[in-house]
């Protein structure tokens, strides 16, 4: 039983407010967190979920958090829920950065093994990920 399409990349320009067409995230100048957030909160429909009746397989795919070119102003940390196992976060030459007034940490997870990032840079963080 599949329960979502195969693509299991969540682009976090598809959870932004548009202006004109245009996605109004990653230009560093207004608070990107609430639709970074929405993303996140995606993953559990991109996940792919494979039952089969006739064997005892179960799978899931590893979802992938797509950062596009930018620069992403974040006032509060982004929380991945308990139900990840597994999580990508890819930025395309991309940099988060903290509104100055939060500095904590980027990304906050619980129970996820294996969390990988690549190709983003974070700035006014103590940590990226905790």
């Amino acid at each position: 039983m599949l329960l979502s399409s195969m693509n299991n990349v969540v682009n976090v320009f598809d959870f932004a407010p548009m202006t004109g067409g245009v996605p109004q995230i990653g230009q560093g100048l207004t608070d990107d967190t609430e639709a970074i957030q929405a993303a996140v909160d995606s993953f559990q429909n991109h996940l792919i979920y494979v039952d089969s009746t006739s064997s005892t397989v179960t799978a899931y795919s590893c979802p992938i958090l797509y950062f596009p070119p930018g620069k992403y102003k974040v006032s509060d940390k982004i929380v991945f829920d308990d139900y990840h196992s597994a999580i990508k976060i890819i930025g395309d030459n991309a940099i988060i950065h903290s509104d100055g007034e939060f500095e904590d940490y980027a990304f906050y997870h619980s129970r996820c093994y294996d969390v990988r990032v690549e190709g983003l840079n974070f700035f006014n963080f103590k940590k990226a990920l905790y």
